[in-house]
């Protein structure tokens, strides 16, 4: 590039900093989902208070174009990455349709950054079909756009349990497979939990009455506001506040299932006073087939079998929630997964014989009532029988021992499969402090790892004959000197300080760190786009949808933002040079100077041209 125009491209400093404001609102707008319309006014804002900001860019065209620069830039960073050697990832995917009534698929990769586990967003696609080809078709073209070759990087790739996905002929899967013989193929345990407790509570008391009615009480209260104010004045009358019943059912994980039980045993007293109200005969204004429902719904919540299976229910779905939630953390990493389900199938066999603390509360309750001849909860008169506790007993224990069974019948991979299971080595407080068991600790699990990867590890340049070596110098390194340490700020520790030490074992360590467990994240990702995507903007285009899920996603809060870089890639990306000073249109304000010497802020090349 000739000298004279390299200088005409620099800008000064007065205007470099009012860019990196202007770029800093443009941030803040698509960070916090707003509308690119909100930018010219939050810049009028700004010079209300006396900010320089100049009279150009101030529309929310350039604020879409400021976006985009902000993408890109997040996007080289993400190249860099791939670049960096040796670099292991996994690819996460799913796919929804959005309210544009088009088909996305969502793209992410789990890598290591400065030695820790991260999420990126890959891309956003449209596959030309929803089929397996079309899929497959849709992430190779995008890895390809990205510059990322997964044939000498991936190393597993995780999605939910759709036949697309998975089939064993021809699956989205089994298709990268192909082309990647080691490649560990995961279906999300997220999901894994979810369907195993479908199949648990088939048929049983807690899903035909309990989950129908709170998705009638839920339907009720949503479509009718009448109603809604009638349970509030209800709640004044007893001096109680009362949570409008929340869904618990459909494509909503099981927590949300744990908040409309919560919501429905706080509202319990409330609920039950207003259906016998409007149930009675003399509430002519309520049409007889609505008064026969309320009456209906009334004489379930009533019945002491009910308060005790909804108390229970309320205990299983604790545990399982927090399973649940577990599951879906970022953070967990492939070797607590077993530790985590373990924990959670040991708190359900306790309560066989230990009922929950939410059981224990109602059962304290109906015992002490019962003392004067009448069962009560919270106040309601219950209809019982003799045999109504007895029979509840011996229910419950079923459907926890289902609920185990079911469990582990979905997460046997995770024993069954060797390479799973030798994830587990990663975790320091799995080693023998014994010092004979820890010499032969792992040494199966290591050759067994080796074994699977071999070839990626020999395209990677690792010596594969020094991985054995070196796990025997690693594990006592680690018992030694950093047992008590966190498992993350320990591998970060041992591949950003120690790497030349233990470079060929570490080779496995960075596999089994980006493995992925679940595809949470990427449902998560698909919330931001709903978000993103309102009724008035339906008509952005993908790469804008892509760059305000990559910052949304993954950006930092809008106060630790840097827009230096984007800054400067918005000046040198256009043929023509930028000339932020001066209008568009009207009368052109005279630019000011440009300095004869390049600045700190210019970034302009020190070399000079001999052309």
């Amino acid at each position: 590039m000739p000298v004279i125009y390299r200088h005409l491209k620099k800008m000064d400093k007065e205007t470099f900093t009012r860019m990196c404001h202007l770029f800093d609102w443009a941030y803040t707008v698509a960070h916090s989902e707003l509308c690119f319309t909100n930018f010219p006014v939050l810049i009028s804002v700004e010079k209300k208070h006396g900010v320089n900001l100049g009279n150009t860019y101030a529309n929310d065209k350039a604020c879409r174009t400021f976006v985009d620069e902000i993408g890109e830039t997040m996007a080289d960073d993400l190249k860099h990455l791939f670049s960096t050697e040796p670099f292991y990832c996994s690819i996460l995917f799913d796919g929804s349709t959005d309210k544009s009534l088009s088909e996305k698929e969502v793209i992410s990769v789990k890598l290591l950054e400065d030695g820790l586990p991260r999420f990126k967003l890959l891309g956003i696609t449209e596959p030309g079909q929803c089929t397996a080809e079309g899929i497959y078709n849709a992430i190779t073209a995008k890895t390809r756009e990205m510059q990322l070759d997964i044939k000498t990087c991936c190393v597993a790739t995780a999605a939910d349990g759709a036949s697309v996905n998975f089939g064993k002929e021809s699956g989205v899967l089994v298709r990268l497979k192909k082309t990647m013989p080691w490649l560990i193929m995961i279906h999300c345990i997220a999901h894994r939990l979810e369907l195993a407790l479908k199949d648990s509570f088939k048929g049983s008391f807690y899903e035909l009455e309990i989950d129908n009615l709170m998705m009638h009480l839920y339907y009720m209260y949503r479509r009718s506001v009448k109603k809604w104010h009638e349970l509030q004045r209800t709640a004044e009358t007893f001096g109680e506040h009362v949570v409008k019943p929340s869904r618990s059912q459909g494509t909503r994980w099981i927590d949300h299932r744990r908040k409309a039980l919560t919501a429905l045993i706080q509202d319990y007293r409330c609920i039950v006073t207003q259906l016998q109200e409007q149930g009675s005969e003399l509430r002519k204004d309520i049409p007889a087939g609505d008064r026969a429902k309320m009456r209906g719904y009334s004489k379930l919540m009533t019945s002491h079998r009910f308060v005790l299976y909804l108390a229970s229910y309320q205990d299983l779905v604790e545990d399982l929630a927090e399973l649940s939630l577990s599951l879906q953390d970022d953070n967990l990493p492939i070797s607590g997964v077993r530790a985590n389900i373990d924990l959670a199938q040991a708190n359900l066999i306790s309560m066989v014989n230990n009922p929950g603390r939410n059981l224990r509360r109602v059962l304290l309750e109906t015992t002490a009532a019962e003392n004067d001849g009448v069962v009560r909860f919270k106040g309601i008169e219950l209809v019982t029988s003799p045999s109504e506790v007895d029979t509840f007993n011996r229910k419950s224990k079923e459907i926890i021992e289902r609920i185990t069974i079911c469990i582990s019948s979905r997460f046997r991979n995770f024993v069954d499969d060797p390479v799973l299971s030798a994830a587990d080595i990663l975790d320091p407080t799995n080693y023998p402090t014994d010092h004979q068991a820890l010499a032969v600790y792992g040494q199966k699990e290591i050759t067994t790892l080796t074994d699977h990867f071999n070839a990626l590890l020999v395209k990677k340049g690792c010596q594969v004959d020094e991985i054995e070596r070196e796990w025997a110098k690693l594990k006592y390194d680690i018992s030694r000197n950093h047992r008590q340490e966190a498992f993350y700020p320990l591998w970060q520790k041992m591949l950003t300080q120690k790497e030349d030490r233990y470079s060929n074992v570490l080779h496995l360590v960075r596999i089994l760190l980006v493995c992925p467990i679940a595809t949470a994240h990427v449902e998560r990702q698909f919330s931001y786009i709903k978000r993103i995507l309102g009724d008035w903007r339906l008509n952005l285009g993908l790469s804008t949808i892509q760059h305000l899920l990559r910052i949304c996603s993954e950006g930092p809060e809008p106060e630790n933002f840097q827009p230096a870089p984007a800054v400067n890639r918005w000046r040198s990306s256009c043929v023509k040079s930028r000339r932020p000073e001066i209008m568009p249109y009207g009368p052109r304000k005279k630019a000011k100077s440009i300095a004869a010497t390049p600045t700190d802020y210019e970034q302009v090349d020190s070399d000079t041209d001999t052309d």
